[in-house]
């Protein structure tokens, strides 16, 4: 979930709500559809790569979807700007999986990790 291709506008999708993620959590439904709309928040952009990746592991991994009776993925960050990601799912059995992860994520600076033109490199090092 949290990985190089979780981006959203070219950046890591969670540098964007480091700020916003302050006073709230993100309750995403996993057997939702991501639909096909353009994302135009950060927000949504967490929703539709959570509930893609969530669709990629399953069929990798042959899961019918009928065993699945729910799943949803929580996202929140305590105060010392720890994002806290939860999944769980529960099968048609009743059986519940549950795995909790605490990456550490820097708020986007868009200035310190802007992509420079070849032009602004200086002269190449030998």
């Amino acid at each position: 979930m949290c990985s190089r291709y979780s981006d959203y506008d070219g950046y890591l999708v969670y540098g964007y709500l480091v700020d916003r993620m302050q006073s709230m959590t993100l309750h995403i439904d996993l057997l939702s559809d991501p639909g096909t709309e353009m994302v135009r928040t950060a927000e949504a952009a967490l929703g539709r790569i959570a509930l893609l990746r969530f669709q990629e592991q399953s069929e990798r991994y042959g899961i019918p979807d009928a065993w699945i009776a729910s799943a949803r993925l929580d996202v929140w960050m305590d105060l010392d700007q720890v994002f806290g990601l939860r999944a769980r799912v529960e099968t048609d059995l009743g059986r519940t999986f549950e795995a909790t992860a605490r990456p550490r994520i820097e708020r986007l600076d868009r200035d310190r990790m802007s992509r420079r033109h070849p032009d602004q490199w200086g002269p190449a090092r030998r």
